[in-house]
C-alpha cells in the first residue's frame, strides 16, 4: 500500500503528525507532496520534517488539487493506497477497511462528529 499527502512548504510541521499514520499503517511507501517550494534554499525548512524513506515531489502549483491530482493518478498506476490530509490521524482500522473493500480507489469522509475507536 501506499501512503501519501499533500501541504504547502509552510504546514511541514505537520508531517510530524503524519508520521503516526506511517507507523499505524506501515506502508510499503510513503509519499509526500510539497507545494509551494520554489528554490533550493527552502530544503533547510523541510529537512527537520522529512520521514525516513519517503519519496518526495516538490513543486510551486500554488493548487493543492494539482498536489492532489498528482498522488492520486499515481495510486491508481502504481495500484492500491490511500491520500491522507497531513494533519488527520488513520485509524488502524483502516488496513482492514482497505482489505476488504478491494477497490482500486475510493475516498472516506469523516462524520461531523468524527468516527469513535
Amino acid at each position: 500500500m501506499i501512503l501519501a499527502t499533500y501541504l504547502p512548504i509552510f504546514r511541514a510541521h505537520e508531517l510530524r503528525i503524519f508520521q503516526k499514520n506511517v507507523e499505524t499503517i506501515r506502508p510499503d511507501q510513503v509519499v509526500v507532496c510539497v507545494d509551494y517550494f520554489f528554490d533550493e534554499g527552502q530544503s533547510d525548512m523541510l529537512r527537520p520534517y522529512l520521514l525516513p524513506g519517503a519519496s518526495l515531489i516538490v513543486g510551486n502549483w500554488r493548487n493543492r488539487t494539482t498536489c492532489l491530482l498528482r498522488l492520486v493518478k499515481m495510486v491508481a498506476e502504481e495500484g492500491d493506497g490511500v491520500v491522507v490530509d497531513s494533519d488527520v490521524i488513520i485509524s488502524k482500522k483502516l488496513v482492514e477497511i482497505d482489505r476488504r473493500l478491494d477497490l482500486p480507489i475510493y475516498t472516506l469522509r469523516m462524520a461531523s462528529g468524527g468516527i469513535k475507536e
